[in-house]
This record gives C-alpha cells, sequence and structure tokens, in this order.
C-alpha cells in the first residue's frame, strides 16, 4: 500500500512539472498567470489529502486510561498509519504594503485523520509480585484483544512564504498555529498470568494546542487552478505531558480568485 501511494504520488509530481513546464514553453504559463494565480492578490480554497505517519510518545499516559495496575513500567502505545483530508481558505497578506515583497500567504486550515491502535505492550523491571518472586526481574507484556484509535481534528493558522523566484514551480515554506480535538480509546488484555486483572481500557477527549511546520511547492494548471505538493510536520501537546506527533504527505488542488 505504502509503495504504491509514493509511486503514484512521484508519477503525479512529475507529470504535473512537465505539464507546467510545457505550459510555459507554450505561452500558456507566462509571467502574468504565474504573478496572478502563485504571487498576486486574491483569495483562494485549497482542497488536499495524503499519508499520515504517527507518532505517540508512549512514555507517558494517555489521561482517562485505566493501565494495569500490576504493571509497574513504560506503557508503548503503537498506532497504524492512515490517511489525512484537509481543506483551506488563504490569502495573500500585506500585498499592497510590500509591493514586490508579496511572497506571504495566510490561511486558515481544517485537517482530519484517523488512526486504530495496532498493539500494547508493557515493559519494566518491577514485577507484578502475584507473578515474579523479586520486584528486580523484568519483564515485557503483550497486550491482544486491542481495540481503539485516535481521532484527530485540527483548525490551524497557517502563514506560508512563497520564495520570488521564476518558474514554473514555486517552493514554500512555514508553519502554524491553532487548536486541536483529540478523542481516543485504548482497550486490550495482557498475556501474564495471576489472580489480578490484567487488562488496559479507557477513552477520553480532550482539547489541546497543536502547530505545525511544512514545506513545499506550488505550480499553475490554469488561469485560476494551481497544484500543492507538501509535507507537515505536526504536534498536539496532549494534558498528561503526551504529545501526539505525525509526518503528512499531501497533494492538493486550489481553486483562486
Amino acid at each position: 500500500m505504502k509503495s504504491r501511494f509514493f509511486l503514484a504520488l512521484a508519477v503525479f509530481a512529475a507529470l504535473i512539472s512537465s505539464s507546467a513546464f510545457a505550459a510555459e514553453e507554450n505561452g500558456e504559463a507566462s509571467g502574468t498567470m504565474r504573478t496572478d494565480i502563485l504571487h498576486g492578490p486574491g483569495y483562494y480554497v485549497t482542497g488536499a489529502g495524503g499519508w499520515s505517519w504517527l507518532s505517540f510518545d508512549s512514555s507517558k499516559n494517555y489521561d482517562n486510561i485505566n493501565l494495569d495496575s500490576r504493571d509497574v513500567g513504560v506503557y508503548d502505545f503503537n498506532f497504524d498509519n492512515s490517511w489525512i483530508i484537509s481543506g483551506a481558505v488563504g490569502t495573500r497578506l500585506f500585498y499592497d504594503i510590500l509591493k514586490d515583497g508579496d511572497d506571504l500567504r495566510g490561511e486558515l486550515e481544517l485537517a482530519y485523520a484517523k488512526y486504530d491502535l495496532s498493539s500494547i505492550t508493557a515493559t519494566g523491571r518491577e514485577g507484578p509480585s502475584d507473578i515474579f518472586p523479586t520486584d528486580s526481574t523484568p519483564y515485557v507484556d503483550h497486550y491482544g484483544s486491542l481495540s481503539g484509535d485516535v481521532s484527530v481534528v485540527t483548525l490551524l493558522a497557517n502563514f506560508w512564504y512563497d520564495l520570488p523566484i521564476e518558474g514554473p514551480v514555486v517552493p514554500y515554506a512555514g508553519g502554524g498555529l491553532g487548536v486541536a480535538w483529540v478523542d481516543y480509546s485504548a482497550a486490550g488484555t495482557g498475556t501474564l498470568a495471576g489472580p489480578t486483572a490484567d487488562r488496559v481500557d479507557g477513552s477520553d477527549n480532550e482539547t489541546d494546542f497543536a502547530y505545525q511546520l511544512g514545506l513545499g511547492v506550488r505550480a499553475p494548471l490554469g488561469d485560476s487552478v494551481s497544484v500543492d505538493v507538501g509535507y507537515r510536520w505536526r504536534s498536539i501537546l496532549m494534558s498528561g505531558n503526551a504529545n501526539l506527533n505525525s509526518n503528512n504527505l499531501l497533494i492538493g488542488l486550489s481553486l483562486h480568485f
């Protein structure tokens, strides 16, 4: 699945670059069109989709997840990678003030992703007293019968700087700040035998601070449409000192007004 996605992404990006370059050679992507679409005044709306790799700071714990009381150690929560979708509305900032330096964009972006729980592992050296003779015995507890996921909605105010260079493709970089709504759950039964219940379970939702850094390239596809291929590193600062970090690769289309 991942290899097919990357292959499709590479082919798509190559087609976009070659078609944009050919359009410029034929006069269809002239400097005027580049100025109007990528560096001119006006608004744009963008719809994008792609793939997201989640990295959960599992040395910390979710709030309201009931951990197995016997296991005094580090809990490692792992989640499957998933798709991500986003929509944004933006505009050129300070166009009438910066004049020749009109390369700053501001936008409001709404994104959604959902990651399924793939594994829970507990490791430590203070083993459960009903199983291990001393509290210095190392142990690893793998949990099965898993269920759970993490759903994330983010609303970010982004600022992107378009490099003022000539050519069919315009690179950009920047970042954003905002808020995230996180809904999570986790449940599983451990493999260590003993009279005490060996289970992790719980769920909760919370609102947290979020930010991202990103870069990418944009290219015109016509008089009012452009394509955006970009990377985003996103971090959500959850309660309980836990972080949800993700690497996101997105392809989007923008309609300019």
